[in-house]
Parts: C-alpha cells; structure tokens; sequence
C-alpha cells in the first residue's frame, strides 16, 4: 500500500504540474487578465513538488509525517482543484455543471483519498523497518 500511495501522489502531482505550466503558459500569452490565476498557478505547482517529494518518500519509506503531510495537502489541492478550477477552466471543454460535479468529480476523488488513506494504515510500516538500508 505504501508503494501505491507513492505512486499515485507522484502521478497526481506531475499531471498538476504539468497542467499548471500550461496554464501559466496560457496566462502569460493569453488574453490579458488579473493576476490571482498566476498565484493559483505558483501555489498549486509549489504543492506540486512538495507532493513529488512525499511520494518519493512514501516509495524510500522515508519519513513518515512528510509522506502525511503531503497526502494531506494532495487531498486539499485535489478538492479545491475539483471544485473551484475545474468548472472555470478555459482549458476544460463546456460541460454542463452537473456533469463536472457528478461524474468528474466522483471519479477522481479516489486519486486524493487513497493515498491519504493507505499512508495512515502502513504507518506500521514507517516504525517497523527504521535501518538506514531500508
């Protein structure tokens, strides 16, 4: 399980980077607009690595509060993403409302919970196995 939240932390985390970078991209040579995307996109690309970190280490089996700390902000991100960004996004094709809501939504919420959920049962894991070789 430790392995399958590192591995879905990293997978989430590239994706938002790389769509953020997009974004940023857009923004900059887009149309012109207020500055608080820039900071939403600076912030979530930030959140981003410190994720890729926590993912790096759920995988080493390397500090276990960093790996929670990262599941948590992932699990924060992904619900502010889902629910703020998602439906205003220029990027994002016209769906009706209730679609992003009840299908988008629904389906990737399981990105942010599991590795949330399968960090905090193999906290054993951490504790058990704490020799510098791994």
């Amino acid at each position: 399980m430790r392995k399958a939240a590192g591995i879905l932390m990293i997978v989430h985390s590239v994706s938002t980077i790389a769509f953020m970078v997009g974004f940023l991209i857009h923004f900059f040579w887009g149309p012109a607009t207020e500055g608080s995307p820039l900071v939403m996109g600076l912030a979530a690309i930030i959140a981003g690595v410190f994720i890729i970190r926590g993912g790096v280490f759920c995988l080493k089996r390397k500090s276990w509060g960093i790996c929670f700390a990262s599941s948590i902000v992932l699990l924060v991100f992904m619900i502010l993403n889902l629910l703020t960004f998602v439906p205003f996004n220029p990027f994002w094709p016209d769906l009706p409302l209730w679609v992003v809501y009840f299908v988008v939504v629904p389906l990737s919420l399981p990105l942010g919970i599991l590795p949330q959920t399968f960090v905090c049962l193999r906290r054993s894991e951490w504790q058990k196995n704490s020799s510098p070789t791994g």
